[in-house]
């Protein structure tokens, strides 16, 4: 079973995926929208000499959700 669930820097949604990786369900994160226009992102993204896209990529990645 896949279940597809909104997921982004701005809406987590941990414990919904903690219960679906309990009940081995497959989680299909869908990304909605630009992050290259927030400037919090673009200032973590200049520290660490990466694009917002990058540094967006990296958390899902760490997050396990993607």
């Amino acid at each position: 079973m896949i279940n597809q669930v909104g997921i982004h820097l701005y809406l987590v949604q941990q414990e919904l995926m903690d219960y679906l990786q309990l009940q081995n369900i497959t989680i299909k994160v869908l990304a909605h929208g630009r992050v290259d226009d927030e400037s919090i992102l673009s200032n973590i993204a200049n520290k660490y000499h990466n694009s917002p896209s990058q540094i967006t990529l990296r958390w899902q990645i760490k997050k396990g959700s993607l």
